[in-house]
């Protein structure tokens, strides 16, 4: 029974609801009355939440400012849980106040509502003073999300706006900041943030079309970026001179000094700068056949080009930077760059795990191996030498941990009393504790992570954790920060003058197919005294325009991914299906490019491979892989369209979100860049940064089902971004929504009401026909 993955899907996910009904008994729990709340006003998807937004809000509302204490005779009653924090406070309000805790409770929420209906009829009468944007063409639904982003700002406020994938947000919100930057002369940095610097491209673009407008009032801009972007020309002749790897274009380019080749938007950005721009990743990223340009960035923190791009972004008003640099900034007391004034945050889902990354620390056992290997071939140093032993003990390391797997996305707390862990850790701490090894990448951080990992098991640390990747499950240690409450909480507090949090999933669907924005409130750590929260803008026509297939009952069943820890030929024979079904797909395909999303690179090459085999031409096909990434993944795919090829691109990761895949060389009812959009499988448990291992171990199987349906919102986004384009095709390849999936129900029906939204819906057999 134990070896069936269902029964171990099934053990994995009791473990998990058993874990929060444990956390949930040390939650005092109290019999309170309900004041009546209108349905505008109800925050949260249960309502337990509810209420406990309502007091956060009033216990943040001055005493003065209370209503009277409220009759609570007639009121109905519910039991609800209480964090003790929460608890404590209402006791000590009770007792300043000389009333019951029941009455406190009460009057608390009266003293939320209020405070909450005042601040939406503020925001009313503030929006009702702003006007549409100065620019051309601009929608009804683009318009109404530059001036919710103008009320937000002009009050110094928090706008939480959603807004559907094609309404234009990039472009009103960067002229929402320009806006204000020529409004407000005394602010002096306005910081536009996104996950991916492909995202933070596709902002710089319409920054360059403003001012091809003639709209940027001479407001300086500039990208502030990571050594990455830089390749060290020393380092890669280096190589060049010394491998036997030929690489022809790459050689050609060095002996032209590294010049500009693609005029990405972030290398004009950067090219802003005094300085000559040269040998840039991106170019040898689009070059390179057999070398991974990551391992050439530079490592000088005084190069020329980094120095002068930067210096040049911090003296910008306006200053572009990823997620993960913010989030360095202010980790560094914004000495990077100086405080913002005004924060945007572009695809908000995604900006608290980068800032997790920040603020925590991952060994990959097999990354570190791979890296020990390359420097005992490079040296050639023999089996008895100081790098092989460490090689042999890395290995033996991961032989050992892979045996505490349990199951997919499940982790391992390190916590006290693991001896068998703390001897392992401590052996392989003392074989990479050697000053010839301290050259080899990522040895330095292996052994900080390690030792971080033996003080957890003795008691002595916070938590660190054993984790899986979700696909080949190769182990990685992580350890870091688990609670970002004070962190995200901190940069909301810099931000004096108001920040916009912007995506197209912010809100969630309730059980009544309400949406509500709870989670990710909860999530970034939002001051709800600041916060607006107008409702969703949704372009109708990004649901109405695409025909959406799912799965028969039959389908469904061959189509479900293999759930638990499951044998290598459940995962082939699923994949097999998959490549069938896709196949079909493509072959009866008429016009335009095909984008298939999946969760893991493994995948993405494992049904490139089938597709070839089924029969699909391989020069049709490009996959992004770790090697290969979205941004050249997605220049391959552009350069086939453009030579009269169907394009196929089997993607990963940045896929899922951020992306536009439009040609812009033709009217939208004629674009068929993008026309066929194929989702393998949904995106559950992808998000495995501590901050959610902890939601996890409070809150149960709750955030994995919230992260889940924003990501497969944001996957069924990428197609449709514009009222006139036509012919367009959605095929929804996971089965499991319609499949048995014990305590998942919750997601299933969630991904259901998602679906149903879309009324050209159709059933497919399968293979489809």
């Amino acid at each position: 029974m134990h070896n069936d993955p269902c029964c171990r899907d099934r053990l994995n996910i009791l473990l998990l609801v058993y874990s929060h009904l444990r956390g949930f008994a040390n939650m005092p729990t109290v019999t309170v009355p309900l004041i009546s709340v209108p349905d505008a006003h109800a925050m949260a998807t249960n309502i337990t939440d509810t209420y406990r937004n309502l007091v956060a809000i009033g216990l943040h509302v001055e005493a003065t400012r209370w209503p009277p204490a409220v009759d609570i005779a007639s009121l109905p009653r519910k039991s609800l849980f209480f964090s003790p924090a929460q608890h404590t406070k209402i006791e000590e309000a009770a007792q300043s106040l000389s009333l019951s805790f029941q009455q406190t409770f009460a009057t608390l929420c009266a003293a939320g509502l209020a405070e909450t209906s005042a601040k939406h009829d503020a925001f009313n009468s503030a929006f009702a003073l702003t006007t549409p944007p100065p620019f051309s063409g601009a929608s009804q639904e683009q318009a109404l999300f530059y001036r919710n982003c103008l009320t937000s700002l002009r009050q110094k406020r928090i706008g939480m706006l959603e807004g559907s994938t094609g309404v234009g947000k990039s472009r009103a919100m960067i002229m929402a900041a320009l806006t204000m930057a020529k409004e407000r002369p005394d602010l002096q940095k306005i910081v536009i943030t996104a996950p991916t610097l492909a995202v933070l491209g596709h902002l710089w673009s319409e920054l360059e079309r403003l001012t091809a407008e003639g709209l940027a009032g001479g407001v300086q801009a500039g990208f502030f970026p990571g050594s990455q972007e830089f390749i060290d020309p020393g380092k890669l002749q280096e190589y060049l001179d010394q491998s036997g790897d030929k690489d022809p274009a790459v050689q050609l380019w060095m002996g032209q000094g590294g010049p500009l080749i693609h005029e990405a938007a972030l290398i004009r950005a950067m090219s802003r700068a005094p300085t000559k721009m040269h040998h840039m990743t991106h170019d040898l990223k689009a070059l390179a056949t057999n070398l991974n340009p990551q391992d050439f960035v530079t490592e000088d923190d005084e190069d020329k080009r980094l120095v002068e791009s930067r210096e040049y972004a911090r003296k910008s008003r306006i200053l572009f930077c990823t997620h993960t640099m913010l989030g360095l900034a202010f980790r560094d007391k914004w000495g990077l760059f100086g405080q913002p004034d005004i924060l945007i945050v572009d695809e908000g889902h995604l900006f608290e795990q980068n800032i997790s990354r920040v603020y925590s620390n991952a060994l990959s056992l097999r990354m570190l191996r791979f890296h020990l290997y390359v420097s005992k071939r490079k040296t050639g140093a023999g089996k008895g030498s100081v790098v092989s032993k460490a090689v042999s003990a890395v290995s033996h390391c991961i032989q050992q941990v892979s045996a505490l797997d349990v199951g997919d996305g499940q982790t391992l707390c390190l916590d006290a009393g693991n001896k068998e862990l703390e001897t392992l850790f401590s052996d392989l701490d003392a074989a990479l504790n050697k000053k010839a090894l301290s050259v080899v990448k990522d040895v330095k951080k292996a052994r900080f992570i390690l030792d971080n990992a033996i003080t957890a098991i003795q008691g002595k640390a916070s938590t660190v954790y054993l984790q899986f990747s979700p696909d080949r499950r190769f182990p990685s240690i992580i350890s870091g920060r688990e609670d970002l409450g004070k962190v995200l909480g901190g940069i909301w507090k810099d931000i004096t003058h108001g920040a916009i949090i912007a995506s197209a999933t912010l809100y969630l669907p309730d059980r009544f197919g309400q949406m509500k924005c709870d989670y990710l409130k909860s999530v970034l750590a939002l001051p709800l005294s600041r916060l607006d929260t107008p409702s969703p803008i949704v372009a109708p026509w990004v649901r109405n325009i695409p025909h959406l297939h799912v799965p028969n009952a039959k389908a469904a069943f061959l189509l479900s991914r293999p759930v638990g820890k499951t044998e290598q030929g459940d995962m082939n024979l699923w994949l097999y299906n998959l490549s069938l079904s896709t196949a079909a797909i493509l072959r009866k395909k008429q016009h335009g490019g095909t984008v298939i999303l999946t969760v893991a690179f493994s995948h993405a090459s494992a049904i490139g491979q089938r597709l070839v085999e089924l029969g699909i031409p391989a020069e049709r096909i490009v996959i992004q892989s770790e090697k290969n990434r979205f941004s050249s993944a997605e220049q391959q795919y552009r350069a086939l369209y453009a030579n009269g090829i169907q394009p196929i691109l089997i993607a990963a990761g940045a896929a899922w979100t951020g992306i536009d895949l439009t040609d812009k060389s033709v009217s939208p009812d004629k674009d068929r860049l993008l026309s066929t959009l194929i989702l393998t499988c949904a995106p559950v448990g992808l998000n495995r940064s501590l901050s959610m291992l902890k939601r996890i171990e409070k809150t149960s199987v709750r955030p994995i089902i919230n992260e889940s349906l924003m990501m497969l919102r944001q996957g069924l986004g990428r197609i449709v971004r514009h009222p006139d384009m036509q012919k367009i095709d959605i095929w929804m390849l996971d089965g499991r929504p319609w499949s048995s999936w014990p305590y998942m129900e919750s997601w299933q029906e969630s991904v259901k009401t998602i679906l149903d939204g879309y009324p050209k819906k159709k059933l497919f057999v399968f293979p489809p026909k």
